[in-house]
């Protein structure tokens, strides 16, 4: 393959994407892709009230008891961003409750 070993000399100075050359950078694209969504930053939480079935692919569904991970209360009014399971979606804020057993 195209593959390199680099001495100890050559390797040093150099970050692990810098080393592994264009497959580092598409391993790294990857990587950012694959980690976005939890490294949003996070409001909160808040706990589902009430199941909700979602109507399209911009929509969280919920059922009864879910913590979601509160993403943005800004947008559309009513609704919020919000992550669970993965998934990120938008919401029915009425359909639950702030939940701040975290800062306890």
């Amino acid at each position: 393959g195209d593959s390199q070993e680099l001495s100890g000399e050559e390797n040093r100075g150099k970050s692990i994407w810098g080393r592994l050359g264009q497959h580092g950078a598409k391993l790294k694209a990857t990587m950012a892709t694959v980690v976005s969504p939890g490294a949003a930053r996070s409001l909160g939480s808040a706990r589902a009230r009430y199941d909700f079935s979602a109507r399209d692919r911009t929509e969280l569904s919920l059922r009864e008891g879910d913590l979601i991970r509160v993403l943005s209360k800004k947008g559309h009014p009513g609704w919020w961003k919000g992550e669970i399971y993965g998934r990120v979606g938008w919401f029915p804020a009425n359909y639950v409750e702030e939940d701040y057993s975290e800062y306890c």
